[in-house]
């Protein structure tokens, strides 16, 4: 199952290493480029409810969209 998280971005932790396939930015370009700068960790939150080890789906592929 693939999961589409729609948020402000995901910051990938050793939780999330194996699940979070894609990320982009449709503000301004890729997201790793603005990694860290604007991120509020709500998007983040948000993928380790749904994909982390304890989430609802933890065999969920995720692909973060801000």
């Amino acid at each position: 199952m693939t999961v589409a998280i729609l948020d402000n971005g995901v910051i990938p932790s050793n939780e999330l290493a194996s699940a979070l396939r894609g990320e982009v930015d449709l503000t301004q370009g890729d997201i790793r480029a603005e990694r860290g700068k604007r991120l509020l960790g709500h998007g983040t939150a948000v993928a380790n409810l749904i994909g982390g080890e304890r989430g609802l789906a933890p065999q969920a592929t995720l692909n973060s969209y801000r």
